[in-house]
């Protein structure tokens, strides 16, 4: 794929790192030179010096026939404008970071394919570290008010054995969506009934999402 990265800090370098290294071809955009220099000393990719949000400067990058453009400077006005561009130029996918969460419906709103908030995905992180092995949030929606975890149901949980709809949780507060059974996903119906080792997918408020985690894997 033909990628262009907007900003080069630590984000958009670990980014343009990755794909480098899939042999993906990239070419970032960062706005200082002595970091743009520094880039072009350690990755193998174009590295352009200037403002992502110029129209020129990306049309330099080859907008025009890239397959993906991402956004990831630090100010998420920069980022949805470059957005913007990139759909106005009909790129096939438009990936922003979002650095305050409750900016995220404006990205929705302009069309944008994934907007991930960093703030969201570092909470993210040392949520699952905390919550232990047995589950982890694979994604946070809405701001950060809603998530979809992954819970592993081991041979003592209490749910084992039950259906779907009789698992004992509050429907307006969360929600089975999945099953994982011996590497097959099962869209979750409510006769669906739970085995030891599922991997549930649960949608849940955030506000919710411990009782819910803990529920399921008490014994």
């Amino acid at each position: 794929m033909y990628i262009i990265i907007a900003g080069g800090g630590n984000s958009g370098e670990a980014l343009a790192k990755t794909l480098v290294k899939e042999k993906e071809d990239v070419v970032l955009i960062e706005s200082d030179k002595d970091k743009a220099e520094k880039l072009s000393e350690e990755l193998d990719a174009l590295i352009i010096c200037g403002d992502s949000t110029n129209i020129d400067i990306l049309k330099d990058a080859g907008i025009s026939k890239a397959d993906a453009v991402v956004a990831m400077t630090g100010d998420d006005k920069a980022n949805l404008m470059i957005c913007e561009i990139a759909n106005q130029a009909n790129v096939k996918r438009v990936l922003a970071r979002i650095n305050e969460p409750e900016n995220e419906a404006l990205f929705i709103q302009a069309g944008v394919e994934s907007a991930i908030s960093s703030t969201n995905s570092i909470v993210t992180d040392f949520k699952n570290v905390l919550r232990g092995k047995s589950s982890k949030t694979v994604a946070t929606l809405a701001a950060g008010a809603i998530e979809l975890i992954e819970i592993y149901i081991g041979d003592n949980s209490k749910i084992v054995g039950k259906t779907v709809s009789n698992v004992g949780i509050d429907k307006n507060v969360a929600k089975i969506s999945s099953i994982e059974r011996s590497g097959e996903i099962i869209i979750a119906d409510d006769t669906r009934i739970i085995n030891k080792g599922d991997i549930l997918g649960v949608i849940a408020k955030s506000s919710s999402a411990k009782k819910i985690v803990e529920h399921f894997e008490k014994k």
